[in-house]
């Protein structure tokens, strides 16, 4: 465990940490960053790092990490951690740089500063955004030129160790030298990466997700985390609270009326999952909610329900537990065989939980990465382009083998391991990747549950299985439906219902009129040559296109034009 202060670290060892899925790309990559700079640390040409990441988002683990390589490489034992935040800028500089006696008022002996005690090993530098800017150019100058002074000191002193920093604050909080002098790390926050929250709640609390419900599970991989891994760590604190307090007042009733209840007051999912806004802005029961107000809109729940529920989720909050064994086969395998104290956890439930979220995502618009709670419904995105580059999730693409992720040989029933590969290869091939023009190809369950959500954004209740088939001509046809006009990005409020759009290029320039000069001008410049430009457009000699600006009074002002293009211009036969 990592220890603050100034005593030497000889006896430091890193942590214990899981690395979820969604983190191992991750993770690699920084796998590789250490090696690099290890090696160039040896060659004495090494550069200090940053990573970079929001609060509670395990910057740490990656720290250690880095450390725990170093030391493993290159034999040098020595580790300093240093905590910005946590000393006054006043006295960070004798902290990091060291003082001569006499210095100050204060300085009655030599003090040896965090540089020069690290000597030849790891400096990690906390929070290092908080260092005031003009700290920060002194601490530039030492890592730039491998050297620096004690204060009242004119003896100049090697920098040998290796130096790393963390810090959640943004470039401006920095000098642009010091920057970029750093390599940077960056480690993604959990709304990128939501298959990994049910794995840290397992690895808090192991007891935990066995008392999560179906919706639950539903609305914990929804919510964007702000806190990021502190946050979740919080929340199963605060369950845990809430499961124990429970305990305690059944006890109470029972000793003081003396009969024992029948049941588990544990199990009162609605009491142990409220969560005090001070802990978390999250909320179990938005998925009930949300479900409510489609059966008073009269969408058919049911048809939505049957498609989650392959994947183990259900609308209903706190009924119906998550993890009820069925389709759970949870193991765990070492990730780094050095030292084997980095471990990765796959559990097969989890991640067909997380292929159901990407489901929704699919059926209500939802960016799965997107900082928001997606039961909010708030944000819609759409493809209407297939994609041209292969994600590098975590879960399964639709070319991808079942068993190539996922050890089958752990599922011993051959009829539940075969109903898992048709769950995971099924979702794969109708949800994974698929756009808009992929839905015509969807299973007919897929369908309907996607007729029934266009019905509660759109409120437009004759909604079929046809226009979902052919779904961008629905679109065309209700353009002026306020949702379809917010998915697709287009603030046109109103056109002729049959009104078919023109390429710029194509119009003559006899239909056009001074207002579509203007709009042409703008897009394609008023600089030398424009004439031509627009000759070439409208088909016809530059002597006549500038007799047609001359009548329209328009030669001059195009000479002087300094006029932001419009946004838009629909040009309609």
């Amino acid at each position: 465990m990592s220890v603050k202060g100034d005593t030497e670290h000889t006896e430091w060892s890193p942590r214990k940490w899981i690395i979820p899925p969604g983190l191992i790309p991750t993770f690699k990559r920084f796998d590789m960053r250490c090696n690099l700079m290890i090696e160039r640390f040896k060659e004495s040409c090494g550069r200090p790092l940053i990573i970079h990441g929001p609060t509670g988002v395990g910057k740490s683990m990656f720290t250690e990490y880095f450390v725990y390589k170093f030391r493993l490489a290159t034999g040098k034992m020595k580790v300093k951690f240093l905590n910005c935040a946590a000393i006054p800028n006043t006295l960070l500089e004798s902290e990091l740089f060291g003082y001569k006696k006499g210095a100050h008022s204060s300085a009655t002996d030599d003090k040896i500063g965090f540089f020069e005690s690290a000597e030849d090993g790891v400096i990690v530098l906390e929070e290092i955004g908080e260092m005031e800017k003009q700290l920060q150019a002194k601490l530039l100058l030492a890592i730039e030129h491998k050297i620096f002074f004690k204060i009242g000191d004119t003896k100049e002193i090697t920098l040998k160790a290796q130096v790393i920093a963390t810090t959640n604050a943004e470039r401006d909080k920095f000098r642009d030298d010091l920057w970029y002098r750093f390599d940077m790390f960056s480690v993604p926050p959990i709304h990128e990466r939501r298959i990994d929250v049910l794995y840290y709640i397992n690895a808090f609390d192991k007891e935990l997700i066995k008392i999560l419900s179906k919706g639950a599970v539903v609305s914990l991989m929804a919510y964007n985390w702000p806190g990021n891994v502190r946050e979740i760590e919080r929340v199963c604190n605060s369950i845990r609270e809430n499961i124990e307090i429970t305990r305690l007042e059944q006890a109470e009733i029972e000793s003081t009326l003396s009969c024992k209840f029948e049941g588990d007051m544990s199990k009162d999912l609605g009491i142990i999952m409220k969560i005090e806004s001070k802990d978390s802005d999250l909320v179990f029961d938005k998925f009930k909610k949300l479900a409510i107000k489609m059966i008073k809109l009269h969408i058919d729940v049911d048809k939505l329900e049957d498609v989650i529920a392959s994947n183990g989720l259900s609308f209903n909050t706190f009924t119906s537990l998550f993890f009820d064994n069925d389709l759970s086969y949870y193991y765990s395998m070492d990730y780094i065989d050095e030292g084997r104290c980095f471990k990765k956890d796959v559990d097969l439930k989890f991640n067909l939980a997380f292929n159901g979220l990407l489901v929704l995502c699919k059926l209500f618009s939802q960016d799965p990465q997107g900082d928001y709670d997606l039961l909010d419904l708030e944000n819609f995105s759409i493809d209407l382009k297939p994609s041209e580059e292969t994600s590098s999730a975590p879960y399964l693409g639709p070319n991808q083998e079942f068993g190539s992720i996922f050890d089958c040989t752990q599922v011993k029933d051959d009829v539940q391991r075969n109903n898992l590969i048709l769950l995971f290869n099924g979702f794969c091939s109708y949800i994974y990747e698929s756009t808009i023009d992929d839905i015509r190809n969807w299973p007919k369950h897929y369908k309907e549950a996607l007729v029934e959500s266009l019905k509660f954004f759109t409120g437009i209740d004759s909604i079929s299985i046809e226009d979902v088939d052919d779904i961008l001509s629905f679109f065309k046809k209700n353009y002026n439906n306020k949702f379809i006009q917010k998915l697709l990005g287009c603030g046109v409020e109103s056109e002729p219902e049959q009104a078919e759009e023109y390429p710029i290029e194509e119009i003559h320039v006899d239909d056009l009129k001074a207002l579509y000069y203007e709009t042409v001008c703008n897009k394609i410049g008023t600089e030398r040559g424009y004439q031509k430009k627009l000759a070439k457009i409208a088909g016809k000699s530059e002597g006549t296109i500038s007799q047609d600006l001359d009548r329209l009074g328009l030669n001059e002002k195009f000479e002087k034009l300094k006029i932001t293009p419009r946004k838009r211009m629909v040009f309609l036969r």
